[in-house]
Parts: C-alpha cells; sequence; structure tokens
C-alpha cells in the first residue's frame, strides 16, 4: 500500500470554503458519503470566507467508495486527485470503477 495520501492537483468547485483559484487548501479531504455511493468531497461546504492553508495543497485522507479501483482498505492509493462539480457538490473525478 502507498505510504503517502494522494496530492489533489486541481479542484474546479471554486465555491468551496478550501478552494482558492483551482487548488484545495484543505489538509486532506474524505471520499464517500454512504459507502459505494457518488464520489462525493464528503469535506466540501460554502463559507462566506475561505479556510485552510494556502502553503499547502491539500490530500485525499480517506475514501469510503468500496467500487473505485484505487481504494485499498478505505484509503486513496491513486497517484493524484481531480476533484469537480457534480450536480450541487463536488465529487472525485479520479473515481473508477473497478
Amino acid at each position: 500500500m502507498k505510504e503517502l495520501m494522494p496530492s489533489i492537483t486541481t479542484c474546479e468547485v471554486r465555491d468551496c470554503a478550501y478552494n482558492s483559484g483551482i487548488n484545495c487548501h484543505a489538509l486532506a479531504i474524505n471520499v464517500g458519503g454512504p459507502a459505494d455511493a457518488c464520489p462525493k468531497c464528503d469535506t466540501f461546504f460554502q463559507a462566506h470566507s475561505k479556510g485552510g492553508n494556502k502553503n499547502l495543497i491539500g490530500s485525499v485522507g480517506a475514501c469510503k467508495i468500496n467500487k473505485c479501483k484505487f481504494n485499498e482498505f478505505f484509503e486513496c492509493v491513486a497517484s493524484e486527485v481531480h476533484v469537480t462539480v457534480h450536480e450541487d457538490h463536488a465529487d472525485c473525478a479520479t473515481f473508477n470503477a473497478r
């Protein structure tokens, strides 16, 4: 198993409190919702001000999507992660079914 959390190389969800430009500045996000549901970014939320640490690029801390080929023991082992807008929420665009 890979030991480092994969970086979020792009995040298109500009109205997320952790997004500045197209970068995620949360220390780590969780992908999931109910297991095997839509690969939502559970960390997404809207706020009047921006949060996170502008000196770092976010990573994926946990993944609850069992049917993703990058999920090993609820950890993401993708080399990088892309987050995109899906309807009214953020989704992991790196999701790839087993």
